[in-house]
């Protein structure tokens, strides 16, 4: 699958927004409403199939938020392209804002509901980097079952409709609440030289991205990922005056061995958390990696 395409999960604008041109209306303020419990009905995690080779690529999660008003798509957690997409009525509309990865945030409406399916046109964007930038254009979900469902978002660029990317997702296997995997928590700290990421080919960042999804997704397979962030260059030192209680910040320049990002994962012991943290793909361009425990014993 086209990675700039999933970076690119948001119309054109000169100042603002403009709009774009609806599909056929085949929608009522009924058929609304059912589309929207459909997408309730969807709330919990769900095993995301991208290049439709039978393989879970990554997880997606659907919340309910706002007094259930609201239902919260989160796709490529703890990664540095994870995105929101959040769906919900507007009186007899459903309407749904992305939060693009791209760092544009188109707005869609949904046009097309049928029995078993809900497609969105975007009517305008935020942020948007110029006029013909690309961005999500639309998606559409297909309502297979309980426990599968298939989404395939547009693109459009300079006027012109992209390629889209197709999601097959099942309902993950539900886990108790009360159930905590064996072991401990570590964390997993990534360094490497300031500006390293910026300085890669974009081929080269594709390809390492692709391997940092792959490696979570298994992760969150195995039910010991916790969370994870990056970490962006720029940093200021803060230090400290026990005595009298004062804090200098100064600005840090660039150095060799910078904290690029980390990850809290649950494992056995600190061997089993270095062996895990021995996969992670940043070991395979140079970054250097401390793992501790999260505690102060």
């Amino acid at each position: 699958m086209n990675h700039t395409l999933l970076l690119v999960l948001a119309a054109t604008v000169a100042a603002g927004c403009t709009a774009t041109p609806p599909t056929k209306d085949t929608r009522s303020a009924a058929d609304a409403a059912a589309a929207f419990e459909k997408l309730k009905a969807m709330k919990g995690q769900w095993d995301a199939d991208f290049d439709l080779d039978g393989t879970t690529d990554a997880k997606v999660t659907y919340d309910l938020i706002a007094s259930d008003s609201c239902v919260v798509e989160r796709l490529f957690e703890g990664t540095p392209h994870s995105m929101v997409t959040v769906f919900h009525m507007d009186g007899p509309r459903l309407l749904c804002t992305h939060y693009c990865a791209a760092g544009n945030q188109p707005r869609m409406e949904a046009t097309e509901i049928l029995p078993g399916s809900v497609s969105f046109k975007m009517i305008d964007v935020t942020n948007l980097a110029s006029p013909g930038a690309s961005r999500m254009d639309g998606v559409r979900f297909e309502f297979i079952d309980a426990d599968h469902v298939t989404t395939e978002w547009s693109s459009r660029e300079n006027g012109v409709e992209g390629e889209h990317a197709d999601f097959r997702m099942t309902r993950a296997k539900e886990k108790s609440m009360d159930s905590t995997p064996e072991g401990s928590d570590f964390v997993i700290l990534m360094y490497e030289d300031d500006n390293a990421w910026a300085s890669m080919p974009k081929t080269q960042q594709d390809e390492l991205m692709g391997r940092y999804m792959a490696w979570v997704g298994d992760l969150r397979t195995r039910g010991i990922f916790k969370s994870g962030a990056p970490c962006g260059a720029k940093q200021v030192l803060l230090s400290g005056d026990a005595a009298s209680g004062t804090v200098a910040a100064i600005d840090h320049a660039p150095t060799k061995d910078v904290l690029t990002g980390f990850f809290v994962i649950r494992a056995m012991s600190l061997d089993d958390a270095v062996s895990i943290a021995k996969t992670c793909p940043s070991l395979t361009h140079g970054e250097r990696i401390i793992v501790r425990p999260a505690t102060h014993e």
